[in-house]
């Protein structure tokens, strides 16, 4: 048999090695560009749908691939800072706040 000698894992392109990379381009191999697009549409879309069904919604605002972005990052951060429930990652109790997580998007826009 064969040994394998390929690099394993995630590859960067463009980037000579893994210590080249950044945090965003390790999340841009697993949510590329595109894929933050068509969610944006989709989710849109849906709330669209939402509002033609059950009423206008004052406090919607049409999401970004910007905010896509950031609301996939909190929930990455989520499943590795877990707390017993979501409304603590906005707490404004010391032993429970996550700064990162409050300047990057509001409880409700989340």
């Amino acid at each position: 048999m064969r040994e394998f000698t390929e690099q394993s894992g995630p590859q960067l392109e463009g980037k000579v090695d893994r210590a080249t990379g950044t945090l965003l381009d390790y999340f841009f191999i697993l949510f590329p560009l595109a894929l933050l697009q068509l969610l944006v549409v989709h989710t849109n879309a849906y709330a669209t749908f939402c509002m033609a069904r059950d009423g206008p919604d004052s406090s919607w605002a049409e999401v970004t691939e910007t905010e896509m972005g950031a609301f996939l990052s909190i929930n990455i951060l989520m499943g590795i800072v877990q707390m017993p429930m979501t409304d603590m990652y906005w707490s404004s109790d010391m032993f429970f706040e996550l700064p990162g997580v409050q300047m990057t998007m509001t409880r409700n826009r989340y």
